[in-house]
């Protein structure tokens, strides 16, 4: 039933003018008290009659919690509750949001809940809905570099609506749950009113919990950090994508001859080595490294290989040519046409690397000509710090005399200058062992290797 308009509201309100805030600007960025700097901040967008927001404060009662409600009539129920469980770290604002980066100053709050937004089912209200990919833009300049968006529902086609746009958003789905109180993990839940009514009558419940991706465009081990923490927390099985579990670390220290992804030079760079050839290798960079309805630029002759791996993610291929001699024109004017139209630009370059297997540490070699690649290397340069440009160098190993050689080596030094939002992946079949240079530079390889599932065994 609709919450009727409550008479003599404004005069209501005045009881509550402890706990409401009718200028959230105000606020921006100094919510939490002068004297609690290190609390917690949780926001509910959409309040409604408040049984949510009064229970989880209740049960935390350390954090601070802001109820965003725009129908004041409901509101004042909301209140209610709050008033009456004695409850001080509950504030109200009663307006209806739009761009809640106006509110919130970045990184200040830990956590956003939505719960049973309107679904607004015509298509021309898809922007308005509380989970579009803009909203989660905002969401996630706000939330700290831990914080999570939960939501809940039961409406399917506005669940449904809302996993695409967060794969849009390059957003990592933590949790998705499609009958919450049928999964056995409803224990911790706090109903809302109209949850409880509806989960009553057999609706299934969905919940998604959304959080970022963890950084792949550089990043170091934190001061103090040890290693066997650095892998639990940053490292990819490069083939499934799965985290390596806490009990893994101590395995993965051991395994520094297969290398996913290590700092040389004072930046990162990657190794992808995997067990289904070249295309496994273009699959992993796609997966990790493009969003839905990107375009993935490829060499011309690798169209056939590659370009269904692009379409079975949603992603679109772009072009360019090998041969002729406007070839690296031809290069450089697609990488910039990417640029333009996408925040996320995969480039797969084939037979950049010569490498030999040989005792020691390999020599580099590349097909290009020395300032044909530094002419590319110069492009990629050239994009915006706030794009991210992946480069993956898909290279074969060529071996030596002695074919069972174990090692190859590569000197990635003419990659040195790559600025930090460009990505380097090195793609073989064969196993890297290190990087050709001074004993300081192999012992800064080693030191901040992580490591695919593969070289676990996994």
């Amino acid at each position: 039933m609709r919450q009727r308009k409550v008479k003599d509201l404004e005069t209501k309100y005045e009881a509550y003018d402890d706990i409401l805030v009718y200028d959230p600007c105000s606020l921006r960025g100094a919510w939490r008290a002068a004297d609690e700097p290190d609390r917690e901040l949780y926001i509910e967008i959409g309040c409604g009659k408040g049984k949510f927001i009064a229970e989880l404060a209740a049960r935390e009662p350390e954090h601070l919690f802001v109820a965003v409600e725009g129908n004041r009539s409901v509101l004042l129920r909301a209140l209610e509750k709050v008033r009456q469980a004695g409850l001080t770290n509950v504030r109200f604002v009663p307006h209806f949001i739009e761009d809640i980066t106006e509110w919130f100053g970045p990184g200040e709050v830990s956590g956003i809940y939505l719960n049973f937004s309107d679904p607004l089912p015509k298509s021309y209200g898809a922007k308005k809905r509380l989970t579009h990919r803009s909203k989660f833009a905002q969401y996630f300049e706000i939330l700290d570099a831990d914080g999570i968006v939960t939501f809940k529902t039961d409406n399917t086609d506005l669940f449904e609506f809302t996993i695409y746009e967060v794969l849009a958003s390059d957003l990592a789905i933590l949790e998705l749950i499609r009958d919450l109180h049928g999964s056995g993990l409803a224990e911790d839940d706090i109903k809302t009113e109209y949850e409880a009514k509806f989960s009553g009558l057999g609706e299934k419940i969905k919940r998604i919990k959304v959080g970022r991706k963890p950084a792949v465009h550089g990043g170091r081990p934190e001061d103090g950090e040890t290693m066997e923490r650095k892998l639990t927390k940053t490292i990819f099985a490069a083939v499934n994508g799965r985290l390596l579990p806490e009990d893994e670390a101590a395995a993965a220290a051991e395994a520094q001859r297969t290398l996913a992804k290590t700092a040389v030079f004072n930046r990162y760079y990657g190794a992808v080595r995997v067990s289904g050839g070249h295309a496994a290798a273009v699959m992993t960079a796609v997966s990790n490294y493009t969003c839905p309805g990107d375009k993935v630029l490829i060499p011309a002759d690798c169209t056939y290989k590659y370009n269904n791996i692009a379409m079975e993610r949603g992603r679109g291929v772009e072009t360019f040519r090998l041969e002729g001699e406007d070839r690296l024109a031809d290069l450089e004017y697609k990488i910039r046409k990417l640029l333009r139209i996408q925040d996320r630009v995969l480039i797969v370059l084939r037979e950049v690397l010569d490498c030999t297997a040989r005792e020691g540490f390999g020599e580099y070699a590349c097909v290009y000509e020395p300032e044909d690649l530094a002419r590319i290397l110069q492009t990629l340069n050239e994009a915006p710090q706030d794009k991210k440009v992946t480069l993956l160098i898909d290279f074969t190993v060529k071996p030596g005399e002695d074919d069972e050689a174990e090692d190859v080596g590569i000197d990635l030094k003419p990659f040195d200058g790559l600025n930090d939002n460009v990505l380097l992946l090195l793609a073989s079949e064969r196993q890297l062992t290190g990087v050709a240079g001074t004993e300081e530079i192999r012992d800064e390889f080693l030191r901040f290797t992580s490591f695919t599932a593969e070289a676990c065994g996994l």
